[in-house]
This record gives structure tokens, C-alpha cells and sequence, in this order.
């Protein structure tokens, strides 16, 4: 993941950091190796608040372009150093995948004898329908057949899934925010003006211009709404003219990234959160979030996302594409405000799944049930 410098201070993307923050808890301690970037840190990177924690930091390359790709080559030589030098060095080893970074790391583990414990997330979707790059594929090929030699977690639970591979929920919540969102939530009313969330990059890939062209939808039919859309990207611009060709700039406010308080001023007066994403998806933290605060996702079916809804019964799930079904929806709930009302209170009452204390209990009882460990991480 990107960090940056901010004011001094080591930023990176906020979600990732609260869950090494919550994984610090329970080692003694945690060097991350991670690139450092030179640009401006965006509003949702934040500071890592564990004090036992090192960062090493590598030059990011790789990118859309064939000159982007190739620096990939001219610093991995650099990657391997490092990632080598730290592998003797610690009991357990995590690595993120998908990501260039990470499949170096996969390739040095497998003729590496340390360390002992081997975990990979793999964070985007485990069984996918389409097409998808042939990293991607390479990476949950080699996962899947124990390249690495260790456990990989997954979101969602799949046919065929072998020993080595584990399910675990996408962690998002401290059990005050959960507490805290669930008193909101637990006061919401499903009333005019309808509040919509979009939170994410602004980019095809997550369905933003579906979101765009359900709003414009409701517009037309005169429903009393706001649409919230909370990200940045580079398709920022032909987004907000898209938005503009729709006339819908009174309905639709483009926020940009925030930090994660400030996101709760919109889960608390949020309706309905939007995600008809395409992209590689494992299971977006921030439908989790919203959900703990009585917001209803409506999301696309891919990865775990409808394993999830049908699971909890908080929300539901259609082809990216298909905007009526999500149109629809709405336009139902909002003449039934009770199913929304039954939708929300299983969000909330799901939340406890999503729990930094409820990832660091599948943590350790994973690493006891794989290798047969008494093994007890140390606490501060």
C-alpha cells in the first residue's frame, strides 16, 4: 500500500493502517515493508498509532504504461534485497496480494526456510467470472497450490477450497465504533430526502457512471434525494461532466477522499451506500462500515459481496451493469420502509463480525488449527 510524508509524519491508506494497528496488538513487533511516495498524502491516509511498529520504506514503481512497467524491473533487484534481509528476521511473514511487490515475495518464500509462519491475504476476488490480469491469475494460481508454502485468507467461502486456504472477514470496526454506529443506526428512519453514498475511486471499475445514471433515474421520477459521492481518481473531471450532461450537480456532491471521522457525519445520515463495481473486489470495507451505521448496501455480485448480503441479510446484490435492478429496488424500499427498516437493523447487528477483536480471534485460532500450535502472540 502507498504511504506518504505528511507534516513529518508517516502516513498510508487508512483502512490498511487501523488493521496493522489492530495486528500490532498481538506481536511484539512489526516491521512493514511498504512504498514510500513523494507526492501529496490524499485525506484518507492517516498515521499508524502502534508504537511497535517499523517501516521500511521502497521505491514505488509499475503503473498503466509500458515505461511504468519497466521500472518495475529496474528496482526489483532492490525489492529482493530488502524483502530478503527481514526474512530471517521475524517468526511469521504476511503479504498482501495482489501486487507486484507481494509475487516477488511469493517467489522468494518459496526457497526461503524462513520464517516458520506463512500468511497471504489475498484481497481481491478469489473465484472471479471474467477476465482478469494475468498477474492476477498468476498470483491466485500460485496461492492456491501453496506456492508459498503457508495459509492464504480469502473473503467468502468457495467450492473446492483447499485446507491451506482460510476464510476471515474484512475487518473495519473498534468496538467504539461499532457501539457508537450502532446507536445512530439504531434511531434512522427511512424518510425524504433519500441519502445516497458512493465511496470510492472515481473510475468506471467501481461503477460510478451506474451510480451516476441510477441518480439521474430517481431525478426524473422526482424522488427527493442527495447522492454523496466520496473519492478521487483520475477520472474525476469526465465523471463530474458526465454528472453535469445528467443535470444532476443539485442532487449529486462530489466530496473527495476524507478521513475516516469524517466519514461518519455520512454513514450516520447515509440511506442507501451504492457499489456497482466490477473491479477486483475482495469485500469493500466500506460497505461493512456503512452498514454498521443502519445503511443498506445495494452492490454488485462479485466476490463475496452477495455471499456476504444473503449471509447477514443487510442488503442486495446485482449484475454491475444492470441499473434498473438497483433503481428498482430503491423505488420498492422506499414505498416499504419496513423491509428497509428489517435491512438496516441486520447491518448493525451484523457489525460484530467485522470487529478488529473478531479478526484478531480468526488470526490466532488460524494459526493454531494450521500448524498445530500452542503458539500465543504477545500482548502490550
Amino acid at each position: 500500500m502507498a504511504h506518504y510524508h505528511r507534516d513529518g509524519q508517516l502516513v498510508g491508506w487508512g483502512p490498511t493502517v487501523q488493521e496493522i494497528n489492530a495486528l500490532a496488538s498481538i506481536f511484539e513487533h512489526i516491521t512493514h515493508i511498504g512504498c514510500l511516495h513523494a507526492c501529496t498524502a490524499p485525506l484518507s491516509a492517516i498515521p499508524y498509532q502502534a508504537k511497535n511498529l517499523t517501516f521500511i520504506p521502497l521505491i514505488p514503481a509499475g503503473g498503466e504504461t509500458l515505461s511504468s512497467k519497466l521500472r518495475i524491473l529496474k528496482y526489483t533487484p532492490e525489492y529482493i534485497r530488502t524483502i530478503l534481509k527481514w526474512l530471517s528476521w521475524g517468526d511469521v511473514i504476511h503479504v498482501r496480494c495482489p501486487a507486484n511487490i507481494p509475487l516477488i515475495a511469493l517467489f522468494l518464500l518459496r526457497f526461503s526456510s524462513s520464517p516458520q509462519y506463512r500468511w497471504v491475504k489475498y484481497a481481491g476476488n478469489w473465484q472471479p467470472k471474467g477476465k482478469e490480469s494475468f498477474s492476477y491469475s498468476l498470483q491466485r494460481w500460485l496461492l492456491q497450490h501453496n506456492f508459498h508454502k503457508g495459509v492464504v485468507t480469502v473473503n467468502g467461502e468457495w467450492a473446492n477450497q483447499p485446507s491451506h486456504v482460510f476464510s476471515f472477514n474484512n475487518p473495519s470496526l473498534s468496538a467504539e465504533e461499532k457501539a457508537a454506529a450502532a446507536a445512530a443506526g439504531m434511531e434512522k428512519q427511512l424518510t425524504p430526502p433519500y441519502r445516497l453514498l458512493f465511496i470510492g475511486r472515481l473510475e468506471a471499475a467501481k461503477g460510478v457512471y451506474e451510480v451516476l445514471h441510477i441518480a439521474h433515474a430517481l431525478a426524473w421520477q422526482k424522488v427527493a434525494f442527495q447522492l454523496d459521492l466520496i473519492g478521487d481518481g483520475l477520472e474525476k473531471d469526465e465523471v463530474i461532466k458526465t454528472a453535469e450532461e445528467l443535470d444532476l450537480l443539485d442532487h449529486a456532491k462530489f466530496r473527495g477522499w476524507l478521513p475516516r471521522p469524517a466519514l461518519e457525519a455520512y454513514y450516520r445520515q447515509g440511506h442507501f451506500i451504492l457499489l456497482p463495481s466490477s473491479a477486483s473486489e475482495g469485500w469493500p470495507k466500506v460497505l461493512s462500515e456503512a452498514m454498521a451505521y443502519g445503511v443498506v448496501p445495494l452492490a454488485s455480485d462479485v466476490s463475496s459481496i452477495p455471499q456476504v448480503l444473503a449471509k447477514t441479510g443487510a442488503g442486495y446484490s446485482f449484475p454491475a451493469k444492470n441499473t434498473s435492478a438497483y433503481l428498482e429496488t430503491i423505488n420498492r424500499l422506499v414505498l416499504h420502509p419496513e423491509e428497509w427498516k428489517s435491512l438496516s437493523l441486520a447491518g448493525i447487528q451484523s457489525a460484530e463480525l467485522f470487529t478488529y477483536q473478531h479478526y484478531l480471534s480468526s488470526v490466532t485460532r488460524m494459526f493454531s488449527s494450521y500448524w498445530n500450535t500452542q503458539w500465543t502472540p504477545a500482548k502490550d
